[in-house]
């Protein structure tokens, strides 16, 4: 593997690990507890419970991911309204927010941005944390906090380990350990999980361990389709005080995975590395809020993955791919309050990214996918919490960045020529260019009204900017999806949105309501379009198709719901509800005004009855789900050939809880209970080269998982 980062940046490396073990050789006086969330939406049991005194009701904070389903918690992520799932194979699955995806979903830990590890999109953050302590995820949907980080134009999955908090319980860390196996006989599957948590000394600790072997599963039809998927790793966090007023706290994570099955790409991974290292530090001038409170938070990580085609027979020529990124980031921020505008929180931040991918064909030839790309970006935030008048709360937030973005490797070849000279071959005379700096200015509101305890109406409204992402700009003919090639375009222009959201909560005895309603508008929205071949141009025999990508504007529309109907005290049934549309607001090659995007998720209806009874110590609980899914057709076919017309179907799963004394909680499941033949729409064709096992041929629908059993034992002492 070609070693690409700078003596500069590998410096921040080494000061961030003596930092840390620095912090953690001191002498810590106190213990931690992890903060307690008052508003959670419980995916497992689809309930919300929000506290009036928040404005988040943007977000979704998710606690105890359900083990119904093998896969990472992407999947399990996509049962919260407006959370979808974009798939190159069964584990290689990025979150899509309201029909936006890859980066434009930023994830994060304890702040640091976790980038895709690999230009194929089998390296997902999120794809990261399977199994982790990491059980608590906030997802945010819209106008979400300046805070957080650079914006961009789809939402944030935020991942915190919750140490430190105003008010927060810091006596001992409770001791406690569990052990989890989730089993899935017709994928010869299983993945068990370990946690433990308590304190050394002055020190509060949380670790956890997992490993995770999956097989291949078979559809309706009888079809072995390709999922083999194999992992472990863990986490690992301390947390203790230096005097009494500040806070320390360090985390890391990391995973190891070995051969996976990528039924939609001509790769499969042979293997990947993923570890990340988190510090923050937190001086309390109040134990009571938040006036006063200065923190500071750093933290980086590196991912590498090795691709290759070795294990499929039909494969023309041997290709391997090596991928790596690295990623630092620092925030400070300053937390107080002040007459009229309320709790106030300022601050700045920057993160740093590199990534290389190079392509190996046959013994010789060797291609920059990812030519040594570097991204630099500095912010700076305000934000105010206020209430105005009586039952409201306004928050207001604005934010600055510059964003420099530089393809370091882009005299190298690809296929024969060099990456400059195809940029300009595919894009114009504007993409000469290989590196580009830009600014972004955003700001938002977000006004809650509360006129009664049990109903709460919200009203929002921002625009924000997002820089083109490393990988849209600068990638170099990297295999696409649908077969040909991708090519980035160095003359992107930053997407600008335009935001508009509307909703309302409602709490009774028995109905909890929430309704969410959108629009938003995206100038300069990054789309993939045909721009031409490589015939007369490159040495690909026969020609194939060059995807790039050109700004074009479209307008979004959309539609959330999400409920509990409490009908008796020991029967409820969860709801929900999404639908999102998106369409082009201008007319250009190939396509018309008023045309909808191809790659936006299905419309969505789930609903659940859940019936719980007691024998003499045992809980139990049955479960019986329903999830329709709506037709959905490419009305660009020529422009995105990678989606298909998908028909509606209906899946139906059973499940059954005994739980003794939340010491041991056993569960059983039938998944796809009527064995319902169905191919997810967001799940692009089979490869043109054929995988190494099951049945699918090249270009086949790939079909989801027929009836399963799935069975899961958790023991906590």
């Amino acid at each position: 593997m070609v070693k690409i980062f700078s003596v500069k940046f590998r410096t921040f490396r080494f000061l961030c690990v003596g930092l840390f073990l620095t912090i953690s050789t001191c002498s810590w006086a106190q213990k931690l507890e992890p903060e307690n969330s008052s508003e959670i939406v419980e995916m497992e049991k689809m309930e919300i419970q929000s506290s009036l005194k928040k404005i988040d009701l943007n977000t979704w904070v998710v606690h105890e991911l359900p083990s119904k389903s093998p896969g990472n918690f992407t999947e399990k992520l996509a049962e919260i309204p407006g959370v979808d799932v974009n798939q190159r194979g069964a584990f290689s699955s990025e979150p899509m927010i309201r029909g936006l995806g890859f980066d434009r979903v930023s994830t994060s830990l304890n702040g640091l941005r976790l980038p895709n590890g690999s230009p194929t999109r089998t390296h997902a953050p999120m794809g990261q944390f399977g199994g982790t302590l990491y059980r608590s995820f906030q997802v945010v949907h819209y106008l979400p906090s300046l805070t957080l980080g650079p914006p961009v134009t789809g939402g944030w999955i935020d991942q915190k380990s919750q140490w430190t908090a105003p008010g927060s319980n810091v006596s001992k860390q409770p001791s406690q350990t569990s052990f989890g196996v989730d089993w899935f006989p017709d994928r010869n599957g299983r993945q068990w999980n370990a946690f433990n948590s308590g304190s050394l000394g002055p020190i509060g600790y949380r670790a956890s361990l997992f490993r995770n072997q999956i097989g291949n599963y078979t559809s309706a039809d009888n079809r072995e389709v390709p999922s083999r998927h194999e992992d472990w790793g863990g986490s690992f966090s301390l947390a203790g005080n230096t005097g009494e007023r500040l806070v320390h706290s360090i985390d890391t994570v990391f995973r190891k995975q070995f051969f996976t099955e990528n039924v939609s790409l001509p790769l499969d991974v042979e293997d990947g590395n993923f570890w990340a290292i988190t510090a923050t530090h937190e001086f309390r001038r109040s134990e009571k809020s938040d006036d006063g409170n200065l923190q500071l938070r750093y933290g980086y990580t590196e991912a590498d993955s090795t691709l290759s085609n070795e294990r499929r027979d039909t494969r023309p020529i041997l290709v391997s791919t090596e991928t790596e990124t690295q990623a630092f980031h620092a925030d400070l921020r300053w937390k107080t309050i002040m007459p009229i505008m309320g709790d106030i929180e300022v601050g700045l931040d920057t993160n740093h990214e590199e990534r290389l991918a190079i392509r190996q064909r046959g013994p010789v030839a060797k291609d920059f996918i990812w030519p040594d790309i570097q991204y630099e970006q500095a912010g700076i935030f305000a934000e105010s919490l206020s209430q105005p008048i009586n039952d409201t709360t306004l928050r207001i937030g604005l934010r600055w960045d510059r964003v420099r973005s530089e393809a370091r490797m882009a005299d190298q070849l690809a296929f024969g020529r060099s990456i400059e000279s195809l940029y300009r071959e595919y894009n114009g005379p504007s993409a000469n260019k290989s590196s580009q700096q830009e600014n972004a200015l955003s700001a938002n509101a977000l006004l809650r009204w509360n006129p009664q305890k049990t109903i709460t109406y919200y009203a929002g409204i921002g625009s924000s900017a997002q820089t083109p992402p490393p990988t849209e700009r600068y990638r170099a003919f990297l295999n696409a999806l649908g077969g040909g090639f991708e090519l980035g375009n160095p003359s992107l222009k930053p997407e600008r949105k335009w935001e508009v959201a509307l909703g309302t909560e409602i709490l009774s005895e028995n109905l909890a309501l929430r309704i969410d309603t959108y629009y938003f508008g995206v100038e300069n929205y990054i789309w993939r379009q045909f721009v031409g071949t490589t015939a007369g141009i490159l040495p690909v025999n026969p020609p194939q198709s060059v995807f790039s990508y050109r700004n074009v504007d479209t307008a979004f529309i959309g539609l959330e719901l999400q409920g509990t109907w409490k009908v008796t005290p020991h029967f409820k049934v969860p709801f929900s509800v999404e639908w999102v549309d998106a369409q082009l607001r201008q007319s250009g090659t190939g396509f018309l005004k008023g045309d909808s995007l191809p790659e936006l998720p299905p419309a969505e209806f789930r609903v659940s009855g859940i019936w719980d009874w007691k024998m003499k110590s045992v809980e139990a609980n049955l479960e019986w789900a329903m999830r329709w899914v709506g037709s959905q057709s490419n009305e660009l076919p020529a422009i995105n050939p990678i989606y298909d017309q998908s028909d509606s179907y209906f899946l139906h799963d059973l499940y059954l809880t005994l739980k003794k004394s939340d010491l041991i909680v056993v569960k059983l499941g039938i998944r796809n209970l009527f064995d319902k033949l169905y191919s997810p729409y967001l799940t692009p064709p089979t490869s043109s080269i054929r995988p190494s096992s099951g049945d699918l041929n090249p270009g086949d629908k790939v079909p989801g998982a027929g009836q399963e059993f799935v069975a899961s034992f958790t023991f906590k002492f």
